[in-house]
């Protein structure tokens, strides 16, 4: 091996080796962001509902789909980062006498009481993710701090949509304007 070949040798590891250290860095730099984020989100929303021993009967659903997220409701690409409850997942809605759950697979079921939840609607965004007109289910509710909270599903079969409008008195005025905003 003659000496250019070694120095372009040694030159390429140091490269490929700055290069995954730069890598690693903006992962680090993304989960740390992430963590602080929800952190800062935390103490401005408060504490979300924990899902009771007894919900009541089911009203509606199952309805399997995908989580999209939770959201402030006048800031539908503000994605909700306070412990998992960004995460996407799996997840059936469940309508019941006492509220909704929205129970994920390998994250948290999130929990609406029925005395907080706003309204129930579709939408075609929420989360960051667009979607056709009326691709998403909508549930506005209120935390007990004050904040008001949109969460999104996208439900494998739209037919489950109208039932979950019915069971829960369909759009009221407010969010049919907010839908077209």
């Amino acid at each position: 091996m003659s000496a250019g070949t070694l120095v372009v040798n040694i030159v390429f590891l140091v490269c490929v080796a700055a290069f995954l250290l730069f890598i690693g860095w903006l992962f680090w730099v993304f989960f740390t962001g992430r963590s602080r984020r929800g952190r800062e989100q935390a103490a401005v929303l408060g504490a979300f509902p924990a899902p009771p021993e007894n919900p009541g009967e089911v009203i509606v659903g199952p309805t399997s789909g995908l989580y999209v997220g939770t959201t402030p409701t006048q800031n539908w690409v503000d994605r909700v980062q306070v412990d998992d409850i960004g995460d996407r997942a799996q997840a059936a809605a469940v309508g019941y006498t006492h509220g909704v759950a929205i129970q994920r697979r390998g994250a948290s079921t999130i929990w609406i009481p029925r005395d907080a939840l706003i309204g129930v609607r579709t939408t075609n965004r929420a989360a960051g993710k667009v979607m056709h007109a009326g691709g998403l289910l909508a549930f506005d509710w209120s935390l007990p701090s004050g904040a008001d909270l949109t969460s999104a599903l996208r439900a494998d079969d739209k037919d489950d949509y109208s039932r979950w409008l019915v069971a829960f008195h369909g759009p009221t005025e407010t969010t049919t304007r907010m839908q077209r905003s």
